[in-house]
């Protein structure tokens, strides 16, 4: 089941906005310190959708499958970092979603 959220509602852009601002600090903790890697993909996975980032939740969850079969944690958050810096750059309406991540084939 989808819930569509009317974006134009003061509360839930202010929410987006935070997320945001939140999502940036997380970049450049995550950039300078790898090895908490796996609690915030963790974090990530969850949430990173519900505020219309569903390639950072992507990203992140390809992480955590990584950093779970024996990853060097700053390699694997690499996607995690781009997918992040994407989804930075574009606007702020959920409605211009960028594409998510594509999921590794199980081995």
């Amino acid at each position: 089941m989808s819930v569509a959220f009317d974006w134009s509602d003061e509360k839930l852009v202010a929410l987006r906005g935070r997320f945001a601002a939140r999502l940036a600090e997380t970049r450049r903790a995550l950039a300078e310190d790898a090895a908490p890697a796996g609690e915030v993909a963790h974090r990530l996975k969850g949430t990173a959708a519900m505020y219309g980032y569903g390639a950072v939740g992507a990203a992140a969850r390809e992480t955590e499958v990584r950093l779970r079969a024996g990853a060097n944690s700053a390699a694997a958050v690499r996607p995690l970092l781009a997918a992040i810096d994407v989804a930075l750059t574009r606007p702020t309406n959920p409605e211009h979603r960028t594409p998510r991540a594509p999921m590794s084939p199980k081995r």
